[in-house]
């Protein structure tokens, strides 16, 4: 462009030749693709992306934990997920109206991002339903200080439009550790299952992060 800056362009480049066929010249079509390149990058965002909340879904969700996992097992480092949902959600939605459960769900959101590290990934699986990844720990009691962190986070009172929430009581069910696919051909890496009934999470001591320490892995196997 002419102001200098930079932009995504397809450039098509045809020979002209004479009488003889000989090559004389070339001549070079530029065309500008931001307005292309700007649509595929929203479409990349859709698919990766919940459309309420913009939290990552459970495809780009899936893709991290694949890559958290590879490098817990290359840097022996530990890393944990946490579920975590509402309690009485649906009688908010039915007593309060949809739009209101909307904004609720998205304070939730913005108030977990704002207190998880850069590296951690939190998603919304559907409905009141969020998984949070949080790799590269040091130990245990790391991911039990984050999930502290989170728990009081919803203490504070939530507005969604005209009502104010005074918390949000979160449950958390027990969760089976991390582990790397069984085929190292497989492309997909199993989600962790729940193994309990859910809990609601008054406090720290009943969310139960899931530490996949690979040493763990290793003797658990040869046991």
């Amino acid at each position: 462009m002419k102001n200098g800056e930079i932009y995504p362009s397809w450039l098509t480049i045809s020979a002209v030749r004479n009488r003889d066929r000989f090559i004389t010249h070339f001549v070079a079509v530029f065309t500008n693709i931001s307005s292309l390149k700007h649509a595929q990058a929203q479409l990349d965002y859709q698919a990766h992306h919940d459309p309420l909340t913009g939290l990552p879904n459970r495809t780009l969700f899936e893709n991290r934990l694949q890559a958290a996992l590879a490098h817990s097992t290359e840097s022996q480092s530990v890393g944990a997920v946490l579920f975590l949902d509402l309690d009485r959600f649906k009688h908010i939605n039915d007593s309060l109206g949809h739009p209101v459960g909307d904004l609720l769900l998205k304070g939730i959101a913005q108030r977990l991002k704002e207190n998880l590290r850069d590296i951690d990934t939190v998603a919304r699986l559907g409905g009141d339903e969020f998984i949070i990844l949080l790799p590269g720990l040091q130990s245990g009691s790391d991911s039990k200080a984050i999930a502290t962190t989170l728990l009081n986070s919803f203490s504070a009172p939530f507005q969604a439009g005209e009502h104010e929430f005074p918390s949000a009581p979160v449950s958390a069910p027990r969760c089976s550790p991390l582990t790397a696919p069984k085929s190292p051909r497989s492309s997909k890496t199993p989600m962790p299952r729940c193994t309990a009934p859910r809990q609601k999470a008054a406090t720290a001591s009943k969310v139960t992060p899931v530490i996949s320490p690979p040493s763990q892995r290793a003797h658990r196997a040869g046991a």
